[in-house]
């Protein structure tokens, strides 16, 4: 059995019973679109704030990227944790074995996320999370899109399955905490 790993921040704002407040939502001009909320404990004291940002990358319905920003705050204000995961996702166009049903699927996803803890100590993961099912590739565009490579294409020949590794796991003292 596979049991999903929490982080230091998600276990935190669990264990106080955090509700999300105060929500928001906005489209900055980059074009990215933001969301943030604040968390409180069930007696309305302030646990800390999150962001979010969603967006295309170069441009393209080929990539994107989405990030988030959680900073926590222990009882009486003092530094908690913070944490920022941000995803690169490369999507696919997926046909069914027929050709005619097309998906756009994430082919690779690259998640990097750090967390900082009240300690200064600050410790970064990335994965990558990409198809591992049997596809037959389809003939590239030849043209680029906005400077970057063209979006693939395949034949999907069994079901869409996913693999994720983790690539780098590091631990230092954090300079900015």
């Amino acid at each position: 059995m596979n049991v999903k790993k929490l982080s230091p921040v998600a276990e935190f704002l669990r264990a106080n019973h955090a509700k999300a407040k105060n929500h928001n939502a906005y489209c900055a001009k980059t074009g990215e679109f933001l969301k943030s909320c604040d968390f409180y404990d069930p007696d309305g004291n302030y646990l800390g704030r999150m962001s979010r940002r969603a967006g295309l990358f170069g441009k393209t319905p080929a990539y994107a990227r989405l990030g988030s920003y959680i900073e926590t705050m222990e009882p009486g204000f003092k530094a908690g944790y913070r944490q920022v995961k941000e995803s690169i996702i490369n999507f696919a166009k997926i046909f069914d074995k027929d050709g005619e049903k097309v998906s756009y699927l994430p082919e690779k996803i690259v998640k990097t996320q750090t967390v900082i803890d009240n300690k200064g100590i600050k410790t970064a993961d990335v994965f990558e999370r990409t198809i591992s099912s049997n596809l037959k590739p389809i003939e590239k565009e030849k043209k680029n899109a906005y400077g970057l490579p063209p979006q693939n294409s395949y034949v999907a020949l069994e079901l869409v399955k996913y693999k994720e590794v983790q690539t780098s796991h590091t631990v230092t003292k954090s300079d900015t905490f």
